[in-house]
This record gives structure tokens, sequence and C-alpha cells, in this order.
């Protein structure tokens, strides 16, 4: 049982049996397959929780903003990745930190990074790194004028 609800077996789901013993094989597991399994032999249960963790990868697919002389930028990106991972953005090479430029907000599995007053000086391309203990992700975002 998985989450208390029968488990069927299919190409990906294998359930063996050998005497009194049982494996459950998931292949190719996915974040749908977290959850509390059960087996019941009988009588006798034993329980598991299962956790699937996952590489840090980037979902949105804009990689370009653009904004106008003097306005705000605001670059919203969308990630995935278990454990949760660690955000870090850089412009030229060198970690952003929040100033009166720029700032940056996160909010569960988004990061905004928020350009103001946009100037030459602030366009060009910033990477937004991504690490947990499974991998890291480093994806590039164009910020141009209009």
């Amino acid at each position: 049982m998985k989450d208390g609800q029968t488990l069927k077996p299919t190409e990906r789901v294998v359930m063996e049996k050998e005497g009194c013993r049982r494996r459950l094989i998931i292949k190719d597991t996915t974040l749908e397959d977290r959850g509390m399994y059960t087996c019941v032999l009988e009588e006798k249960t034993c329980s598991s929780t299962l956790t699937v963790e996952a590489a840090p990868r980037v979902v949105s697919e804009k990689r370009h903003f653009k904004g106008k002389r003097g306005g705000n930028v605001i670059v919203d990106v969308e990630f995935a990745g278990l454990p949760q991972p660690k955000i870090e953005w850089f412009y030229k090479g060198k970690s952003i930190t929040p100033d009166k430029k720029r700032s940056v907000e996160n909010y569960g599995n988004k990061t905004v990074l928020t350009i103001k007053k946009l100037e030459d000086p602030d366009v060009g391309n910033y990477v937004l790194k991504l690490t947990n203990k499974v991998d890291e992700c480093k994806t590039e975002f164009t910020v141009s004028i209009i």
C-alpha cells in the first residue's frame, strides 16, 4: 500500500516475493513516488517512508527580461528541487547582495530579482545558482533596456 491505498504492480513498480520476504522496487522514481509504503503479510505489517531527492532545475522558460531606462525590471524564476535548493544570484561573476539597487525575494519554489532604476551598467547576464545536496544548477538570464 502507498499512503493507505492499494498499490498495483506496473512496469515501473515491481513487487517481488520469495518465501516470507517481500520486496518493492520502484524504477525511475519521481517526486510523486514520495509517501508512506506499507507491506501487509497476514497479520503483520511493516511501514516505511520513501523520500525522493531531486537535483535543482529552473522550471521557467523565460530567459530574457527587458525594461525601460529608469524603470524597474523584475526577473521572476520558478524552480524545482528536493531538498529545497539554496538560492544565489550573480552579476558579472559577483554574488548579488541586496541593496537600494537590487533586491532578492524568495517564495517557496520561486525567486524574484528586482533591479530598480534600470540603467546601462545594469544590463547584461545575471546567473541564478541553485544548490542542494543532490547537485547544482546555473542558469543565465539576460536583462536589457527597451
